[in-house]
């Protein structure tokens, strides 16, 4: 009776998590095949792409959820079920199609561009945390590189077409119509103040002459417009700062011991004003050092901590980090 139990229960088991070949096609609203477009198992990794033909073969179970997704479209997402064969017609995207593009000195729909001109959607792109708002460009446009020293103040390395010169590679950054190649204009910008971001390529860059032989950014900001309500947005951000895989430290006799082995390598006899002198070094309970004169340091003295001082940990502390616009 027991065999008999398990035995059903993995059958039941396997049909419930039996997988199934889907295959199908994908075309657009005029029965065009796509090729290249995503189909993606919901909530797991699994996912294949559409060959030249618009067909597609992937493994599901039947409760699974499939969407369908290209540039361009709108995304689909369909339950498996008892089918084999799903084909999906996916629409254009108004959208991404009627999106406005800041192209030199006029405004233009995405669907009538026909130059090398890349986009940044803002609202998407300053939904993190941004030191500066060059680094909204890194991994959203092709061919734009977006390099951060880290250093406090350091102005953001944007190359829109590599290294073409010895000489100066940065792009031309117009700002609401004023020109600059300097970098730092990026670092003191508020993201949030920024409506568009255009990085214009090629020939789209034409139009701002040879200053515009690397590239072009052209930056948009947020401004009033007529016969609107008004509207009142604060943003507020908080958070801490620390360093973090900070070197470990000598303690103080592991520094005077190493500072007696480096004596004894290059064959002299270990003396030294702090640790003494013999066979092995000595701590001292005080520095010998000069004491600043005047009456208030007579007969002061450094006294040493006991183990040493991890100056690391003197140096840096935990920072607030506050942000309110």
């Amino acid at each position: 009776m027991k065999k008999a139990f398990l035995v059903v229960l993995m059958l039941s088991s396997s049909l419930i998590f039996a997988q199934n070949n889907i295959s199908g096609s994908v075309s657009d609203q005029s029965g065009n095949p796509v090729p290249g477009a995503t189909v993606v198992v919901e909530g797991t990794n699994t996912g294949v792409v559409t060959d030249f033909d618009g067909n597609y073969q992937i493994n599901a179970s039947a409760g699974d959820q499939l969407t369908f997704s290209s540039l361009g479209f709108g995304s689909q997402t369909i339950t498996v079920g008892n089918q084999n064969t799903i084909n999906i017609v996916l629409v254009a995207s108004v959208d991404i199609l009627d999106e406005v593009v800041v192209s030199g000195y006029q405004t233009l729909q995405r669907r009538s561009l026909s130059g090398a001109i890349g986009t940044i959607d803002t609202d998407e792109a300053f939904k993190t945390q941004v030191t500066n708002s060059a680094e909204a460009l890194q991994g959203r446009v092709a061919g734009v590189q977006v390099i951060s020293s880290g250093a406090p103040g350091a102005a953001p390395v944007v190359r829109i077409r590599g290294y073409s010169t010895t000489n100066d590679n940065n792009p031309l950054y117009v700002i609401d119509g004023i020109q600059t190649t300097d970098p730092n204009v990026m670092r003191d910008i508020n993201p949030n103040d920024i409506e568009n971001i255009s990085v214009l390529k090629d020939g789209s860059a034409a139009i701002y002459g040879a200053r515009a032989s690397n590239g072009v950014i052209v930056v948009t900001t947020k401004k009033g417009s007529y016969n609107s309500k008004n509207t009142l947005e604060v943003n507020a951000t908080y958070g801490l700062g620390s360093v973090t895989r900070k070197p470990d430290m000598l303690n103080l006799q592991q520094h005077a011991d190493m500072t007696w082995q480096s004596i004894l390598n290059d064959g002299n006899t270990p003396t030294h004003p702090q640790y003494g002198n013999g066979p092995t070094p000595s701590i001292p309970g005080f520095l010998n050092v000069p004491m600043p004169s005047g009456q208030a340091y007579v007969g002061a003295q450094a006294r040493v901590t006991p183990g040493g001082t991890d100056w690391l940990d003197e140096l840096f502390e935990t920072a607030e980090i506050t942000n309110v616009s």
